[in-house]
């Protein structure tokens, strides 16, 4: 018996039919998924899955296609130990849908940057958020405060909107340019005059907001960190940020 056609029914097996989404790469196109749609039709005269997303595959520095067979990568599980999950993941998340990626250390590299920027941003802001109890209702009247919820409210929209559309690289890209410019290189540095009341809820308001964006892709760490703000379910349970600033 052809193998796709037996593969074709795991919609079915698992349950939950129709599913909302198979992530799958481009070289089983005619195969699996073709497979997978026509017995859905056969059998429920409907589709299987709502989206389809088509990833690419990783390559070595040569170009050549990952594989066991070549023997031409590096064992992730040295990468894991050396670099950390979350900054492997990061590289991986800078695929672009539908095209091959090599593998890159510098990003992998860069990846773990980003977690200890990442921390120790948290921590500045754990510091200075000792004892404090947050307003729910807080609305920003300095312009410094203003100006960073203006444009983390586009920065979730934007991001948003890539993640919908599957296009998870460029919403890093995006959450990656507010993070290290806009709360980082400026909000951050521009609070330690400040730390007011204020000053302070925007602090709590931005990093929650900044830790949900990035859970998708940095998980592990923003688990960590939304635990030592004292919550205690996972920050993959909570609510996605709207545009407006929630916690």
């Amino acid at each position: 018996m052809d193998t796709w056609a037996t593969s074709s029914m795991t919609p079915e097996i698992i349950g939950k039919f129709p599913k909302t989404l198979r992530p799958q790469a481009f070289e089983i196109i005619r195969t699996w998924l073709f497979y997978t749609i026509v017995k859905a039709h056969y059998h429920h005269n409907s589709l299987p899955f709502k989206d389809v997303m088509i990833s690419g595959h990783g390559l070595d520095e040569q170009g050549r296609k990952i594989s066991k067979r070549l023997g031409n990568y590096e064992d992730p599980q040295k990468i894991i130990t050396e670099y950390g999950a979350d900054a492997l993941r990061y590289w991986a998340t800078g695929a672009r849908l539908g095209q091959n990626m090599r593998y890159s250390e510098k990003e992998v590299q860069k990846g773990k940057r980003t977690v200890i920027k990442l921390f120790n941003a948290s921590r500045f802001v754990l510091i200075n958020l000792k004892d404090f109890k947050p307003n729910k209702n807080f609305k920003p009247q300095n312009p410094a405060d203003k100006a960073i919820f203006e444009k983390l409210q586009e920065t979730i929209k934007q991001a948003t909107d890539y993640f919908e559309k599957y296009e998870y690289s460029k919403a890093r890209d995006i959450i990656d340019k507010f993070f290290w410019h806009e709360f980082c290189s400026k909000y951050i540095e521009l609070s330690k005059n400040r730390l007011d009341q204020d000053n302070k809820n925007c602090l709590y308001f931005c990093l929650i907001n900044i830790l949900k964006l990035y859970g998708p892709i940095l998980p592990f760490i923003t688990e960590e960190i939304w635990h030592k703000l004292g919550n205690k379910k996972s920050i993959h349970l909570s609510q996605w940020p709207g545009i407006k600033i929630t916690n």
